[in-house]
């Protein structure tokens, strides 16, 4: 009899509670390890509380100290909890194909593919994610961590829980690099508990990001902590500038709109009383976008903020707008400003999202590498009264379309972010 083809799931939601399902059943896999491992000498009230020598007999007689313990061995209850445990594997990935063939998005499954993140890693995310979504899982943590204080997983928890040998365990480290996935977009945070003092990176334990938890469970916040998700605004027509400005805005929706550029920094740059922002609204408008519209100085130097910036703008599909705000006066703090701009530009470069950069009273300064400028001079609303009455005015009589250089060290491929 021929079986019956996977079937989509119905939302969101009802794929993330099948893999918190598959969680539950590897948490009882470590419950029932950590009974066979743990020494019968001290009373449940105190464990975690206290250390006894029957406890520290049967450690140093282990087999190793990496986890060996968490094999579990051969016994026909390891096997077939981890029997269980592919079978259920296999049926959510067959649901995730048959979703994807039907054009249905699933928010873990595009945060993963958003963020490259391996299935080490989306479990890790769902070892996170667990506190958040039910309180219960706190208890369960802080019985398999043998302390009641800690409520939160660990890094050695996690990682114990998605490894099988010691050999992976070692490896498995890497997922909580800096510049790894998970950290490097902001999708979780390392904490250290306020008792410990300078703790190795094992003992650190989990937090999800807000805006991450957010995303997966389909609400999108308004304000994050990187800036403040704004609704498009009026159309382009309706901008209070010149006509030439407005066409060249028109100009660029319409590349944007059409493919027909990528890895674009657009510029809108203007004097006092241009409506630089006004015109990124309505460019979103042009593009059915909201904006993620954040100021650059609030983010400089600070790698997590923009990598959670970065990841925020793709998993909503926002228009990413980033406002330079009035220039600095002084040398220094401007050559600053500009170290930290081209970092953050490389980031959003290499990530293959349009950015557009608010500039008052000055134009970008250069560019390296290879990436398409878009530069629209957005005139003072009083511009058109300007040039009826000839006072002065400063009309760009230019569009700027212009190759630059750009240097790229793409930390993940150029086409990640625009997976479908």
């Amino acid at each position: 009899m021929t079986p019956e083809p996977p079937q989509p799931f119905a939302d969101s939601l009802e794929h993330i509670l099948a893999e918190m399902k598959r969680l539950d059943l590897m948490l009882r896999r470590a419950e029932l390890v950590t009974r066979h491992s743990r020494a019968a000498d001290t009373p449940d009230e105190f464990r975690g509380l206290v250390i006894s020598e029957q406890t520290v007999d049967h450690m140093l007689g282990s087999i190793d100290f990496l986890g060996d313990i968490w094999k579990l061995g051969a016994t026909p209850e390891a096997v077939n909890m981890d029997e269980e445990l592919e079978t259920r594997q296999e049926e959510i990935r067959g649901r995730m194909e048959a979703s994807a063939q039907a054009r249905q998005k699933l928010a873990l499954a595009h945060l993963a593919a958003v963020c490259d993140l391996s299935p080490a890693e989306v479990d890790v995310l769902l070892v996170a994610l667990a506190p958040e979504l039910e309180p219960r899982y706190e208890t369960l943590f802080a019985y398999l961590q043998n302390d009641v204080t800690r409520k939160r997983p660990s890094v050695d928890l996690s990682l114990n829980l998605v490894c099988r040998t010691e050999q992976e365990k070692l490896l498995a480290r890497r997922i909580f690099s800096p510049d790894a996935p998970l950290l490097y977009f902001h999708v979780i945070e390392l904490h250290e508990e306020s008792y410990d003092r300078n703790p190795t990176e094992l003992r650190h334990f989990l937090k999800l990001d807000d805006s991450v938890t957010s995303f997966l469970l389909d609400r999108q916040p308004r304000q994050t902590l990187v800036g403040r998700v704004l609704p498009s605004g009026a159309a382009i027509a309706d901008v209070e500038t010149s006509a030439a400005s407005r066409a060249e805005l028109e100009n660029l929706a319409n590349a944007l709109d059409h493919g027909a550029i990528e890895n674009v920094v657009i510029q809108l740059w203007g004097g006092d009383g241009a409506p630089l922002q006004e015109a990124a609204l309505a460019l979103a408008h042009a593009l059915h976008k909201d904006v993620l519209y954040a100021e650059l100085g609030r983010l400089e130097p600070d790698a997590a903020k923009q990598g959670a910036l970065i990841r925020d703008a793709a998993l909503w599909d926002n228009l990413l707008v980033l406002d330079r705000g009035q220039p600095d006066s002084r040398e220094a703090e401007r050559e600053k400003r500009n170290q930290d701009e081209a970092i953050l530009l490389a980031r959003v470069v290499q990530s293959n999202l349009p950015v557009v950069i608010l500039s008052r009273n000055e134009q970008f300064g250069p560019l390296g590498g290879s990436t398409h400028l878009w530069r629209v001079h957005v005139e003072p609303p009083d511009f058109e009264h300007a040039a009826r009455t000839g006072a002065p005015h400063s009309r760009s009589p230019w569009l700027a379309w212009t190759w630059t250089a750009w240097p790229i060290y793409s930390r993940f491929p150029a086409s990640k972010f625009s997976r479908p």
